[in-house]
């Protein structure tokens, strides 16, 4: 009976411990999927690209409207269930809103943390990776320490000055 509880006990940690990543991951999703611009087609991002994809995989690539286009066409090539009308219209939202001419408003100057974010984070990543997501500074926090823990050797400071950064230029409330 003891053998039982120790078991369903260590359970019971075993889900609870699945379960934080698995909410952050959708309280993440559900920031995305808020950030997204308001336009014809957002709705079907938020849905159909979803039923593959994360959010992040479609709103943090920047492409031109031929590329937007090509992916689409390879999307639906592998199945997913698209109308050619209803693909043009992902396909105009994406290449207006995700195209590789579109950004966030520039702010006036560079607010602290930029140097570290271009010394740091240009090591693997391009600014499309991060230009259209909006997420608060201990959001931005959160995704510093995953970069530490896939390899990136930064120091708490450089990491409290990349989050402040992103926090104010690309935070919820960012233009």
């Amino acid at each position: 009976m003891l053998a039982r509880i120790k078991v369903a006990g260590a359970l019971l940690l075993i889900g609870s411990c699945l379960m934080i990543p698995a909410l952050a991951f959708l309280q993440q999703q559900g920031s995305l999927a808020e950030s997204m611009p308001e336009g014809k087609g957002g709705e079907m991002v938020r849905t159909v690209c979803v039923a593959c994809h994360t959010l992040d995989t479609v709103v943090t690539r920047s492409k031109s409207q031929q590329s937007w286009r090509a992916t689409v066409n390879d999307m639906m090539g592998r199945g997913a269930p698209l109308s050619s009308s209803e693909a043009d219209t992902i396909i105009d939202y994406l290449g207006e809103h995700y195209g590789v001419d579109s950004s966030p408003a520039s702010v006036s100057s560079d607010p602290p943390g930029k140097d570290v974010v271009t010394a740091k984070c240009f090591q693997c990543h391009g600014d499309a990776y991060y230009k259209h997501v909006r997420m608060s500074q201990r959001e931005w926090e959160g995704v510093m320490y995953r970069m530490v823990g896939r390899g990136a050797l930064w120091t708490e400071e450089e990491i409290n000055q990349m989050a402040q950064y992103f926090g104010q230029v690309y935070g919820p409330d960012a233009p």
